[in-house]
């Protein structure tokens, strides 16, 4: 299964309304109405959040399935009934929470829900987030005052969450895959100093600045690997839970990329059958030729909001799964 985020478009307005005008969904938010209304599902779908990547579209297997949003650190999310019991919003919510707490600023986040609502309950705790509270709230579908769970997540908890699992040092014929460290920071702040690594991403800020970095490499994610080859660090290779990565200028056209791209994906298959996803940009070929190699196919072309550029920028969705994988190792087309 395929869970993907991304900004919403007019396409999805069928979708989006059949899903708010169910009252079993609409009954679980606050300020949805019931029955829907036409225009005020428009207005939330084009408000400046929507807009600027701060609520997405949740996505499964090519098909619009809910959203999920993050306000003034408090996020709210739902879903079509079709997709409950699939483990999508807690893996949505996963993404969501991840990407908010990568901001150096961000600190806690909050959640509320109807105490007659377990299951998105469990869906906050899974995602490591405690009960702090109880209150009283409007709800607007039901037009009647229901009594709220109040959760939160704070960014120490987070990070004991999301650094559980120590990612394993890998090494291959001329590089070593390793956490990354501390003393990391001055050479990332190096390498995305220049416009030439930093065009072909989405998340970083730009200007790329040595405070950026020292917050970075305090951040211990799971599956974040330094790259060196022999040297010091060259480049960056992450996996949570997509395929990204980056490398230094003047590292570049060695295939250096393509030798941990592989050793990546087989730590991955060797203890999962679950697909790999992956993106560029598509005037970025080098990305896109690297992908290819190792079996990625195209998914789908779509918009995302790129930090790094202050604006909306075009993507390729990529997948591997895990029988594609296995037929070009088999056939030893990746060695």
């Amino acid at each position: 299964m395929n869970i993907t985020l991304r900004l919403l478009c007019d396409d999805d307005y069928d979708a989006f309304h059949a899903i708010v005008s169910d009252f079993d969904v609409v009954k679980m938010t606050s300020s949805w109405p019931y029955p829907a209304e036409e225009e005020f599902t428009r207005m939330r779908m084009s408000t400046p959040e929507a807009k600027t990547g701060q609520v997405n579209a949740i996505e499964v297997n090519g098909e619009f399935a809910g959203v999920v949003g993050v306000v003034n650190a408090d996020v709210g999310y739902f879903i079509g009934k079709a997709f409950w019991g699939r483990g999508v919003m807690t893996h949505a919510l996963k993404m969501k929470t991840n990407e908010f707490f990568s901001d150096p600023s961000s600190t806690v986040l909050t959640s509320c829900v109807w105490h007659d609502n377990p299951a998105s309950a469990r869906v906050l705790e899974k995602n490591g987030f405690r009960k702090t509270g109880e209150c009283i709230d409007f709800c607007k579908a039901r037009n009647a005052e229901v009594q709220s769970l109040q959760f939160e997540l704070t960014k120490e908890t987070w990070l004991q969450n999301v650094g559980a699992t120590p990612i394993p040092q890998i090494k291959t014929s001329r590089l070593e895959l390793r956490p990354i460290r501390m003393d990391d920071a001055p050479a990332i702040t190096n390498h995305l100093s220049k416009w030439s690594v930093m065009q072909w991403l989405s998340a970083p800020p730009w200007p790329y600045e040595s405070k950026d970095a020292e917050w970075f490499v305090t951040q211990d994610y799971p599956t974040h690997w330094a790259i060196e080859a022999g040297n010091g660090l060259i480049g960056v290779i992450a996996f949570d839970p997509t395929l990204g990565y980056w490398l230094a200028a003047e590292e570049q056209g060695q295939g250096y990329m393509s030798e941990a791209v592989n050793a990546v994906l087989a730590w991955h298959f060797d203890q999962s059958d679950s697909p790999v996803i992956s993106s560029h940009m598509p005037q970025n070929s080098a990305s896109r030729r690297v992908l290819l190699k190792h079996g990625f196919t195209d998914t789908k072309l779509e918009k995302i909001f790129s930090r790094t550029h202050g604006r909306e920028t075009d993507i390729q969705r990529m997948e591997l799964t895990a029988d594609r994988w296995q037929q070009l190792e088999n056939r030893g087309a990746i060695a």
